[in-house]
């Protein structure tokens, strides 16, 4: 009993590490160009004129580069960040002033609002929909700093201070951009919102430092590139990442399996009695079923998760011990036979609690075999978990 309740703390622990390292990886990149900005802004006077020449073209360039990769990948949100990021330079001729007026407050409602809403692609009602929306948000912006129109009573009307009543509401503004973008990033870790930090970051600093042309165009350039990375992380998230369960698929598995150590071990991880539960609850309960699995599955200690196909899983674990293994496989079964699901009961359409099961297949690599043959054997003693009653672990015999 005192080694199962051991297993379940290491689970719980390890899954609040992986959430705690899943969120900083996502902003890691992002941050790491913001700071690279930062470094050639102090170090612009060192360029040579060649490079100076060539960075003025900088921002038209990541632009590009991102805008095609957001329209190849289907990536609408992207796209409309880099044209928010775009539009000081081709309505305000990078002028600094404009975002400490419009641009400012427009691209900062921008950012949050993309952020807020599903991803719908390009070419369609959705997309034509939002790019209608930051016009006029870009529109008023742009007929702001121009003063075709001017609201003098928020400028001078002085709450504290110097503090006037349009620089609080700027700063407001900003805040709660910021704050709601930076709550949803943490609740979700997705990169969009990462990158859309540190958008309204660099925003931030362009409208209050001090900066030069030529280093405000350092930093939007920096600011673009970031949206170019997330095209990229977004296309490799589409070929090795299952949307269903956010583990990675059978391809990154595949890879995985050609670069493992030699010590090694390999379980096959299949849900109990899955198309019954499908077929009494319907298949959109049983994705909630597979979700819930999979969310416990990645935060298995020393393991890497994998969707198999289905409803079966892989997990991998290398350099550890038959026994290190089999403790935490079993806190993993009792744990997830333990978590309770809510599911809606089609006949009387009522929310009801439910729990799954899960039978395991472990086998540990011996020396000359090959991936594919320890994978064999987990499957077959996945196979005999099932035959033996289900909810078990059992351990592939090694073939001589």
């Amino acid at each position: 009993m005192d080694s199962q309740h051991k297993s379940l703390s290491v689970i719980e622990k390890d899954g609040y590490i992986l959430f705690m390292l899943e969120r900083l990886r996502s902003l890691l990149v992002p941050f790491v160009i913001f700071l690279a900005s930062a470094y050639v802004c102090l170090q612009i006077k060192e360029l040579t004129p060649l490079w100076a020449q060539l960075l003025a073209f900088s921002p038209i360039i990541c632009a590009l580069m991102g805008g095609f990769l957001a329209w190849h990948f289907n990536k609408g949100r992207a796209l409309i960040a880099i044209l928010l990021l775009l539009a000081p330079i081709v309505l305000s001729n990078l002028n600094q002033l404009a975002f400490l007026s419009g641009y400012w407050l427009a691209s900062c409602v921008g950012f949050t609002m993309m952020t807020l809403l599903q991803e719908r692609g390009f070419f369609n009602r959705f997309a034509i929909n939002r790019l209608l929306l930051i016009g006029v948000l870009m529109a008023w912006s742009y007929a702001l700093d121009q003063q075709w129109f001017v609201f003098g009573f928020l400028s001078n009307t002085k709450l504290y201070g110097d503090l006037s009543l349009s620089t609080l509401l700027y700063w407001m503004t900003f805040s709660v951009s910021f704050l709601t973008i930076g709550c949803g990033w943490w609740r979700h870790g997705d990169m969009y919102r990462a990158c859309s930090l540190i958008s309204l970051l660099v925003m931030f600093v362009m409208a209050k430092a001090p900066v030069t042309p030529m280093q405000f165009t350092v930093l939007l350039s920096a600011s673009l590139l970031v949206w170019v990375w997330f095209s990229l992380q977004e296309s490799h998230r589409m070929a090795y990442v299952d949307d269903l369960t956010l583990l990675p698929g059978r391809r990154a598995l595949n890879e995985k399996l050609v670069s493992l150590p030699k010590n090694y071990a390999l379980a096959m991880i299949d849900v109990d009695h899955f198309k019954k539960f499908n077929d009494t609850y319907g298949h959109d309960m049983g994705d909630k079923v597979l979700r819930q699995v999979a969310k416990k599955i990645k935060q298995t200690a020393k393991g890497r998760g994998y969707r198999f196909g289905g409803e079966e899983f892989t997990l991998v674990f290398t350099h550890k011990r038959l026994e290190d293994v089999k403790d935490i496989l079993e806190g993993l079964r009792e744990e997830i036979a333990a978590t309770e699901i809510y599911v809606i009961e089609p006949k009387t359409q009522q929310e009801i609690e439910v729990s799954v099961t899960v039978s395991i297949g472990l086998a540990i690599a011996e020396a000359g075999e090959k991936a594919t043959q320890v994978l064999k054997r987990a499957d077959e003693a996945l196979y005999q978990s099932k035959k033996k009653g289900r909810n078990r672990i059992s351990v592939g015999a090694v073939k001589s």
